[in-house]
């Protein structure tokens, strides 16, 4: 089995993309973003070998969300983590363009309500930045919160949504 990968850059980041023949597993940048991919390619794909792949549709999706273009993606997805993790992931994909939620908001969604610190863990994993909204999530209290790809990534995305609170 093969897992394709490429690479693209825009506005000063590089993003790291993966794929098997499901659909779309792993989009992601930040200053240790070769670390994370090769924990990621070990921990769900040992033994894969690595082909790269123009992802002629998967960049070009990317690139027109962040333009602004895009408010949905269309995209299979192939979803890689513990049942807990793929039912946060999942319930964080239905939190629309241009709206917030919470941790807890996602806790409770998922009948989990004491669970925030583990629903938090999971949006943390999150292994397809953008396509998974991780950054529409907040905290209770309305701080921004983390993001595996910094925050400064974070407050551009919630912009770009116009959700401008947190220039």
């Amino acid at each position: 089995m093969r897992l394709y990968v490429s690479t693209c850059k825009w506005g000063g980041y590089e993003f790291y993309f993966a794929k098997t023949e499901i659909g779309l597993a792993f989009l992601s940048t930040h200053e240790r973003i070769k670390e994370e991919f090769s924990a990621w390619k070990n921990k769900y794909f040992p033994d894969h070998t690595l082909q790269y792949d123009e992802m002629i549709n998967e960049k070009k999706q990317v690139d027109e969300y962040l333009k602004g273009e895009r408010q949905t993606f269309r995209l299979p997805l192939a979803l890689y983590g513990t049942d807990f993790e793929r039912s946060v992931w999942q319930t964080v994909r239905t939190i629309p363009y241009g709206q917030l939620a919470t941790y807890s908001d996602i806790a409770r969604k998922i009948n989990k309500p004491q669970a925030v610190r583990a629903v938090a863990n999971a949006i943390g994993k999150n292994p397809i930045l953008f396509v998974i909204p991780c950054h529409r999530v907040i905290r209770k209290d309305g701080d921004l919160g983390g993001f595996r790809a910094g925050t400064e990534l974070k407050k551009h995305l919630l912009r770009l949504e116009n959700i401008s609170r947190f220039s």
